[in-house]
């Protein structure tokens, strides 16, 4: 008996391709119907060191003939599942499942970073962070091998340190999420590409614009932007408020952790995680780093500060993975010099 072409039965099996972003193993099944290659220039970013494992998180992702277009999706969080909807896009994942399934035009397979942006970080996000990658509210920059985490809500001025950071010649982890590995050891981790800045902090109407976090941000491009993940082994948590003129000062871990909460839409679905992640970051002390409108000002007293924050900071070790740091004792060095 002669089955027909489009027969369940007859069907070739999924294709896979395996990455790790976050160093967490992942599949992607990926249906006949798709250029697999045309996939991997999209998800080119999510290379690590567990490729080959067994995957601990799936994605299964098929083109769809109902669906035509790209853009103007909309993510729709409900209980565990979010899902992600839109003219080009039909996904869905669910926390605790270790899965999500993903069906896209035709159209977004000429737009592999749209696609990116749009489709696939939300959903392997989604299931990254229920697995010991815990996202924290804060950006981060990288000076001698140690991550200065820089935490407080939207508005706080993360974005504008993390551009200040990029202008000076430091390594910038992210400009407003970090992804905190407590086990088996202390690592932190970013995707660096951009910063996302709030129209008032911007002062140029000449950029792309995205939104995050529900609000429209104009996206300037890091000169310190990493094509995949990096991470440190070493962190020191600083918590962000606003005063005339910057200043730097100790802070108890308890109260580092009541400055951050309530946490932000969005970051309050983990609490408990995030309670444990700041707890790591914290656990030889905090910071409190107080904001003037003069963010290279309050980066200089940051890169001043160097061997008081070395002090606090927690982990196994100063070496970063997976990039080449810029030379602090000298153009970073040379760049906090007084003028």
């Amino acid at each position: 008996m002669h089955r027909p072409m489009n027969d369940p039965a007859t069907a070739a099996p999924p294709r896979s391709l395996p990455l790790a972003p976050l160093d967490v193993s992942l599949n992607i099944e990926v249906g006949r119907a798709l250029d697999i290659e045309r996939l991997a220039n999209a998800c080119r970013q999510w290379a690590g060191s567990d490729i080959g494992h067994p995957p601990r998180l799936t994605i299964s992702f098929e083109i769809a003939a109902d669906l035509a277009g790209r853009g103007d999706s909309r993510i729709a969080v409900c209980g565990a599942a979010m899902t992600i909807d839109g003219p080009g896009v039909r996904a869905r994942a669910v926390a605790g499942e270790k899965r999500a399934t993903c069906f896209v035009s035709r159209d977004y397979l000429d737009d592999p970073g749209g696609m990116a942006d749009e489709v696939l970080e939300p959903l392997l996000l989604r299931l990254l962070t229920r697995e010991d990658r815990t996202p924290v509210h804060a950006s981060g920059i990288i000076v001698d091998g140690l991550a200065i985490i820089l935490a407080g809500p939207s508005g706080s001025g993360k974005s504008c340190l993390a551009r200040a950071a990029d202008a000076a010649g430091l390594q910038v982890l992210s400009d407003d999420v970090v992804y905190v590995q407590t086990s088996p050891e202390l690592r932190v981790w970013g995707w660096p590409s951009a910063a996302h800045l709030l129209p008032a902090d911007a002062r140029c109407g000449n950029l792309a614009t995205r939104v995050r976090n529900g609000k429209r941000k104009y996206v300037f491009p890091l000169r310190s932007a990493s094509v995949g993940a990096i991470s440190c082994r070493q962190a020191v948590l600083c918590v962000l408020a606003r005063g005339r003129q910057p200043a730097l000062k100790p802070i108890a871990a308890g109260e580092a952790m009541r400055r951050l909460w309530p946490l932000d839409p969005g970051f309050d679905e983990l609490p408990r995680e995030i309670g444990a992640a700041v707890e790591a970051l914290s656990a030889r002390g905090a910071w409190e780093l107080s904001l003037s409108d003069n963010p290279e000002a309050a980066l200089r007293l940051l890169l001043e500060s160097l061997h008081r924050l070395e002090r606090t900071g927690c982990g196994s070790g100063r070496q970063a993975q997976k990039l080449t740091l810029p030379p602090a004792t000298s153009a970073v060095r040379e760049w906090v010099s007084p003028r």
